[in-house]
């Protein structure tokens, strides 16, 4: 099995999980640390805030979880963590979430020009984010961000 698709089954079987106790799942990268497989997922609550016991209790649920369903057939290390307060945001909720805060966007490719943006979130829709550059809005569809972070000022 390719790692992308290993990949793709364990997000559906983390997000399903998570969802299930009032989690969701951030993001979930596979990759190799010498010979075993190491799985890094990042998780919160959708209005944001998990704790460490919290991580801790799903790494060890999760970690049952995919014995369970039989599809790691190898050594590998699971750790599951908070996002962090500058979180990826990825999906329209992400951004919805962060209305009114100031975020950092970098593209895949120019829009008007600029591969990266900074500016506060006005909305989301369907489409892309929309972000007030001061005084002028723009809107970035979501395909083409390949980064988007809220910018920490205070911490």
């Amino acid at each position: 099995m390719y790692r992308s698709e290993l990949g793709e089954i364990l997000r559906g079987i983390a997000e399903k999980h998570f969802t299930s106790l009032g989690f969701e799942l951030v993001e979930l990268v596979c990759y190799r640390q010498g010979r075993d497989l190491a799985v890094r997922i990042l998780a919160d609550r959708p209005e944001g805030g998990i704790t460490v016991d919290e991580c801790a209790r799903l790494n060890s649920q999760l970690s049952s979880v995919f014995e369970q369903e039989g599809v790691l057939q190898e050594a590998y290390t699971l750790e599951v963590s908070s996002p962090g307060l500058d979180r990826p945001l990825k999906t329209r909720n992400d951004f919805l979430r962060k209305k009114g805060k100031l975020v950092k966007i970098f593209v895949r490719e120019p829009v008007e020009g600029k591969l990266e943006f900074e500016g506060v979130i006005e909305g989301a829709d369907e489409s892309g984010a929309c972000l007030n550059l001061g005084g002028k809005t723009i809107t970035v569809a979501f395909p083409l961000i390949a980064k988007a972070k809220q910018v920490i000022t205070d911490i």
